[in-house]
């Protein structure tokens, strides 16, 4: 119709909503060329059929007068109909298998095809496959391991940590050079979460396209239908970040590759796989230099973070966490030092780590162009959750309360994690310090009717029966429904 592709990509924001720049190239495949929507834009005259003019690489061109279909029929066609596992590359299609694995014995590759995450009925669970995986790769002489990814669309990431591990914890396969992850538009959701774990705690090279997704995004989608219209559309329940404590950094848009591949029209018809061609001709030493002097040590990055630089063997790991399970910006990564510019970095040259003086008390970490400076720690300091794993509760309050406007700032859930672990303290029996958790809990969540509410309970079990009363009562006054309270306050009012 005389309108060129790009201008009507540009234009297509008011249907497509994306994360980042792959996404809506991603969609637009499916949503920019509905046939409805293209003439109510008047790109084209007619719903029925449009003349479409396509340019090859040679500068041949072709003219075609296309039919247009049902939307749902393209859908279905693309997103409900299987196909074999080994399906061309560039055909998104449901495979007929949810995981499984190839070992090609000339090469020394292992191959392995996640396509969902979730248990497939009527074959071994991902628990299951994965004790099958972790024998795999103990008894072959693994060269190269591969988890495509490009057709995750996601599933229950509860299925997850046990894979994850037997990969981080296997030395002969997580190395540079000898793990990859093939990624794409498609890997999404569970999927997603899944890459960018491997990208954060292992060596593997990430290779193919950029995912549509960074680590932070909306989920657990629900179907909603409006009342009168019925017209139907889905509503995230929850955030990927919902039980995070803030990053040190601003978490990336985009999930990156380090060897991007370009897939052409002859790949597809020839029945080539680019990223798989990639991977066979890819050769690298694993060396990695190191100096005499290493800044071995614990470092503060935030009062919810701690990096550690810690020598195994010949070499040098950093190690992030929040010592909480649900930490989604835990890293582990091997580190090699630059000697020309004085730095230290990650084989995946993600971070990078330079002393800011010379007795190394102070490390300048960067990451994604921003840059933290940590302090190293004490022999013996801790910071809030770390005290908490540790079961040392009275530490923990004093690092609680000493920063608990940062934490209610910083943490989605900081109300609900401070609940459960007074309760985690009082059925312990250590009373005196989930009274200072519940305490804390009604000076920086002043309105939370529950708060007043649990601090009622453990002064109840404290024997402080006034001051439980008066806080049943200011628990009632924020909501007149906590039937809690009022059992409480009938209970112990005649004590």
């Amino acid at each position: 119709q005389g309108v060129p592709i790009d201008d009507i990509f540009e234009h297509s924001d008011e249907i497509i909503a994306s994360e980042n720049l792959y996404g809506k190239l991603d969609r637009f495949e499916m949503f920019g060329i509905i046939a409805e929507w293209l003439k109510a834009e008047k790109i084209i005259p007619d719903v029925k059929s449009a003349d479409f003019e396509f340019a090859g690489a040679d500068g041949n061109k072709a003219f075609r007068t296309i039919q247009s279909v049902p939307f749902m029929d393209v859908f279905s066609l693309i997103n409900m109909t299987v196909i074999p596992n080994t399906g061309n590359f560039a055909l998104f299609n449901p495979r007929e298998d949810f995981y499984w694995y190839d070992w090609d014995s000339k090469t020394g590759t292992l191959y392995f095809q996640f396509n969902a995450v979730n248990n497939q009925e009527g074959k071994p669970t991902i628990e299951d496959f994965t004790a099958d995986l972790r024998k795999i790769l103990k008894r072959k002489p693994v060269k190269k391991f591969i988890i495509d990814l490009r057709n995750n669309a996601g599933g229950d990431d509860s299925n997850l940590p046990p894979l994850l591990e037997v990969i981080r914890n296997n030395e002969k396969i997580n190395q540079f050079g000898r793990l990859f992850v093939i990624t794409g538009p498609h890997t999404f959701s569970s999927g997603l979460l899944f890459a960018w774990q491997l990208r954060m705690q292992t060596e593997a090279l990430f290779v193919g396209e950029p995912a549509a997704q960074g680590p932070v995004f909306n989920a657990n989608a629900e179907y909603v239908f409006l009342p009168n219209s019925q017209i139907g559309f889905t509503i995230s329940k929850t955030s990927t970040a919902r039980n995070q404590p803030h990053w040190v950094f601003t978490p990336p848009k985009v999930l990156e590759v380090d060897i991007p591949v370009d897939y052409s029209v002859s790949d597809f018809l020839q029945d080539n796989d680019p990223a798989l061609s990639e991977i066979a001709s890819f050769n690298s030493s694993n060396s990695c230099d190191l100096p005499r002097q290493i800044p071995e040590g614990r470092y503060i990055l935030s009062n919810m973070h701690v990096m550690e630089l810690k020598r195994i063997h010949h070499n040098l790991f950093m190690d992030i966490t929040d010592f909480m399970n649900t930490g989604l910006f835990h890293v582990r990564k091997r580190i090699c030092y630059d000697e020309e510019n004085g730095i230290f970095h990650d084989q995946n040259k993600l971070f990078t780590i330079a002393p800011v003086n010379p007795n190394d008390k102070v490390l300048k970490v960067s990451y994604n162009g921003e840059d933290v400076d940590a302090e190293r720690m004490s022999e013996d300091q801790m910071i809030a959750f770390e005290a908490m794993t540790l079961r040392k509760y009275s530490e923990a309050v004093k690092l609680f309360s000493a920063n608990a406007e940062e934490f209610k700032m910083r943490f989605m859930k900081f109300e609900y994690y401070l609940t459960m672990a007074g309760y985690e303290m009082l059925s312990a029996g250590d009373i005196q310090n989930s009274l200072q958790i519940f305490e804390l809990l009604t000076e920086i969540y002043p309105q939370s009717w529950n708060a007043y509410d649990s601090y009622g309970e453990a002064l109840v079990q404290a024997g402080k029966t006034d001051e439980a009363i008066a806080n049943f009562k200011r628990s009632l006054e924020l909501n007149p429904e906590n039937e809690n309270g009022k059992k409480w306050l009938i209970k112990i009012s005649d004590i």
